[in-house]
């Protein structure tokens, strides 16, 4: 897809007298660059899929699922977390499993971290 700016397409000539299209005014090399799908996608970002990311909450810890775009496909994101006497500790996890829906990314994301809370409990927010 070509955009140009039609009130300066044909402004400059060459040598032969044939005509060289103007460079593309911001506005239209924006929309050439990004395609017009992937800059509508980003000013909605965030909003299509605030009901797949609500807060689970699993044997006292609570499970939020973040998942992370890589191209077309989602990773396997995700954020544990649990109130200590201490105060509000996280564990965050990235699976290489990817998805090719935010939605299933999402739930796979709430079943991966009932596996690690199963399989390690508070052990995940000990330090290295």
């Amino acid at each position: 897809m070509v955009c140009y700016d039609t009130s300066r397409a044909y402004a400059r000539r060459d040598v032969r007298g044939a005509a060289i299209a103007a460079p593309l005014s911001r506005p239209a090399a924006l929309v050439t660059k990004m395609g017009l799908t992937s800059l509508f996608g980003k000013l909605t970002s965030g909003k299509k899929h605030a009901a797949a990311t609500e807060t689970v909450e699993y044997q006292g810890y609570l499970i939020r699922p973040t998942p992370q775009a890589e191209g077309s496909q989602y990773y396997t994101c995700g954020v544990i977390s649990k109130t200590f006497p201490e105060g509000l500790r996280e564990h965050r996890f990235i699976r290489a499993d990817t998805h090719a829906s935010f939605d299933a990314a999402a739930q796979h994301a709430v079943v991966k971290a009932r596996q690690i809370i199963d399989e390690q409990g508070d052990r995940i927010f000990e330090g290295p």
